[in-house]
């Protein structure tokens, strides 16, 4: 049975130790991941293992986005937990699995737009990035339930959360058509048109407007 309602003291006190919280925006909370100079932090962002309805974040145009997750959660019947890994019924993490057999290949990992991104391989440091093309508001959720659909309940012997880092990819017009038709628009860092096309004309040397040090 996965659901066993009793919680270790000891347990919950080691994972919450491990989980960065979230950060105010311009500070990135996974230290361990070295962005690419080309990308433009944008926030981060908690997201609770014990809830059904997760996180969310708002992009401030379409386009291309990296996330990093970092931090490892507990679920008191199968043990840690981090972004994409669990360490299957053991407290450590010598033999990691990605789901649960009698469960789903998902369980547990952290879904964005209702779907498991790729994370990539293991990582020892529980730090993973995924890039994706979207729009709006990102939705961010740690998957407990089956692959049909989640399970009430079913959150309730988790504990901790893992955080995201948002990054905006290759933020920047390459060329002045880029700018033109309200295109400026789309990059959320330009006052105008003609900030956008000075930015390019100069190679980047004229910073836009609301660029903040990116």
């Amino acid at each position: 049975m996965k659901r066993l309602l009793v919680a270790s003291a000891a347990i919950a006190a080691v994972v919450l130790a491990t989980i960065a919280p979230a950060q105010a925006a311009g500070t990135a909370a996974c230290s361990s991941w070295a962005a690419p100079a080309t990308d433009q932090y944008l926030g981060s962002v908690s997201v609770d293992s014990t809830s059904m309805t997760g996180s969310s974040f708002s992009l401030p145009a379409s386009g291309q986005y990296r996330l990093v997750s970092c931090g490892v959660w507990s679920n008191f019947s199968h043990g840690y937990v981090d972004t994409a890994f669990n360490s299957g019924d053991a407290w450590n993490w010598n033999a990691p699995q990605q789901g649960w057999p009698a469960i789903g290949p998902n369980w547990g990992e952290l879904y964005v737009n209702g779907a498991a991104p790729g994370w990539g391989a293991y990582n020892a440091g529980h730090t993973y990035s995924t890039t994706l093309t979207a729009a709006g508001t990102l939705g961010l959720l740690v998957w407990d339930g089956y692959p049909t659909g989640l399970v009430a309940g079913w959150y309730g012997d988790n504990g901790g959360a893992l955080t995201v880092d948002v990054y905006r990819v290759n933020p920047r017009p390459t060329s002045e058509d880029q700018c033109k038709k309200d295109g400026w628009k789309q990059y959320g860092v330009f006052k105008n048109q003609g900030d956008c096309v000075s930015y390019v004309a100069t190679a980047g040397k004229n910073l836009p407007a609301y660029a903040g040090g990116h």
